[in-house]
């Protein structure tokens, strides 16, 4: 049996600047690039949007889209987008709410798709510091002698 080299564990950094890029021009979208989608274009943080001239809260792990958008962008069709949104309603990946105008999509384990870099960032940062002061106490306290040159 030969077994797999590729882990699917930890993540990697996906930046939003690929739905711009030739390679994601290959249309229509496959069911995984479509969720992909969804949770790359996210809010990475609390934002207000104007819709027709009125404020929305966005919050992070919220996307303000429409049925429209995303099947011009995904080249599917309307039904099929519907459908799709509907099935990740139904299976706890993301919840929605549909408006005349807009449909907000709020991804339900954001954070497991897109953690938060400056927490993460805080506690490398203390690590490093913490192991950084053990080195230099350790420094300090040794003393090295060179039998050449102390005289005792």
């Amino acid at each position: 049996m030969i077994k797999s080299i590729i882990s699917n564990r930890g993540w990697a950094k996906f930046h939003r600047e690929q739905w711009n890029h030739w390679v994601s021009d290959d249309k229509p979208f496959c069911r995984g690039y479509a969720w992909t989608y969804l949770w790359s274009n996210a809010n990475h943080k609390d934002n207000e949007i104007l819709m027709n001239g009125r404020p929305i809260k966005v919050m992070r792990g919220e996307l303000v889209t429409s049925i429209v958008k995303l099947a011009n962008i995904w080249r599917w069709g309307r039904k099929k987008v519907s459908n799709f949104l509907n099935y990740l309603e139904k299976s706890g990946m993301m919840e929605q709410e549909r408006t005349s105008e807009y449909t907000l999509v709020r991804i339900v384990n954001y954070e497991s798709y897109q953690g938060d870099d400056e927490k993460r960032n805080r506690k490398r940062i203390s690590k490093e510091h913490q192991r950084n002061t053990n080195n230099n106490d350790k420094n300090e306290k040794k003393v090295i002698r060179n039998p050449l040159t102390d005289i005792i």
